[in-house]
């Protein structure tokens, strides 16, 4: 799977052919087809592996931060979430552009991915620490943020610049507090 990930990495989908993912990673093609129908199948499922890592990395810090703050829980997500992207940005890149055929797998990983951003959004509405009408759709909202900056934002930011401005953003919004 790394050598296919070099691969997509380098080339358009098209242009990757599955001899050439076997020669990179010096088996036979054969033994590809062993674990994968199809090169749609080999890319959906790095693409759908790779946010089952991202959220295996975040409900980790949702399980740990149980007795902290929401707010500091959120920085941490939202950090962890950037931090993720930016060392797997060709896994980031092949998520957005997986097949339909892995779209509704990755729409149910997406959906626990905001589910984690909701339970800890609940909590800090509940423990009065934020104040949120809806962490339904907010905790939808903070990883849509952070893919649509990493995709269209500026080039080059530095992640830890990227999730200090989301985290800004989310938790102070754009208005200036009323004197």
């Amino acid at each position: 799977m790394q050598a296919a990930v070099r691969m997509f990495a380098k080339r358009e989908f098209h242009e990757v052919r599955l001899d050439d993912v076997a020669a990179a990673a010096r088996i036979g093609k054969g033994t590809v087809y062993i674990y994968f129908s199809s090169k749609e199948n080999l890319y959906d499922t790095i693409a759908y592996e790779g946010l089952c890592g991202a959220v295996e990395r975040l409900c980790g810090i949702v399980e740990a931060a149980a007795d902290q703050s929401a707010w500091s829980t959120l920085q941490k997500m939202i950090g962890e979430l950037v931090e993720w992207a930016y060392i797997n940005p060709h896994i980031f890149k092949m998520m957005q552009t997986a097949s339909d055929g892995v779209r509704p797998r990755l729409a149910r990983k997406r959906k626990e991915l905001g589910a984690l951003y909701e339970v800890v959004l609940k909590r800090g509405v509940r423990t009065r620490e934020l104040v949120d009408t809806s962490p339904a759709l907010t905790a939808q909202m903070i990883p849509a943020a952070i893919r649509a900056s990493i995709r269209y934002g500026p080039a080059r930011l530095p992640a830890k610049t990227l999730a200090k401005q989301v985290t800004r953003i989310f938790g102070h919004g754009l208005r200036k507090a009323a004197r």
